[in-house]
């Protein structure tokens, strides 16, 4: 098996894991509409854009959505289903998340919110591979890696949660990489 198989397929597991079991949601489509420009996730997110722009889908997004004066029963439909399929994705970012860190990581709600947004807003915008919303994406991902492989969690509201130094930083390595006779170089007969 090919090195680093075994953690990927770890990952996934416990990705689809909790996809089954997952009850979080870490954000709300609100949310979502307040951290990214609403008319890009109109497009994105509505099959027909033409009839759901940005004021429309904010205005779904409400318990009772004060809609925009002449908006037709089908935009709104539209709209309607566009929040739902917004909602959707949120519930699997939340699940994804749930299933790198598991139930007993004490992290700060806040930071779930923003990763679960950046994972949600990733996919809704059709999952590219570059530009700022992908380098948000992967970082979100590299990071739930690192938790689950019990390193660091910035945002934890724990300072005993593994990896929280008091510092802030730790540093460890197993090997040096230069030996006392590299530094030295030749000729170099100090005694250290």
């Amino acid at each position: 098996m090919p090195p680093g198989t075994r953690t990927r397929l770890r990952n996934a597991l416990l990705v689809c894991l909790a996809l089954v079991v997952s009850g979080n949601v870490y954000a709300t489509a609100t949310e979502l509409l307040q951290r990214f420009d609403p008319q890009k996730l109109a497009e994105a997110a509505s099959p027909d854009s033409t009839l759901v722009d940005g004021a429309l889908l904010t205005a779904a997004t409400a318990d009772e959505p004060a809609w925009p004066e002449g908006t037709s029963a089908e935009a709104q439909k539209a709209a309607l289903q566009a929040v739902k399929d917004i909602t959707a994705e949120l519930k699997d970012a939340s699940s994804i998340i749930d299933g790198y860190i598991g139930a007993s990581a004490a992290i700060n709600e806040d930071t779930l919110r923003v990763y679960a947004i950046d994972i949600a807003l990733w996919r809704i915008l059709g999952g590219d591979r570059d530009g700022e919303v992908y380098l948000s994406y992967k970082n979100v991902v590299d990071w739930l890696t690192r938790v689950s492989q019990g390193g660091t969690a910035h945002g934890s509201t724990d300072p005993d949660a593994p990896g929280q130094a008091a510092a802030g930083v730790q540093a460890q390595t197993n090997t040096p990489l230069f030996t006392r006779a590299q530094l030295d170089g030749p000729g170099d007969d100090r005694d250290w």
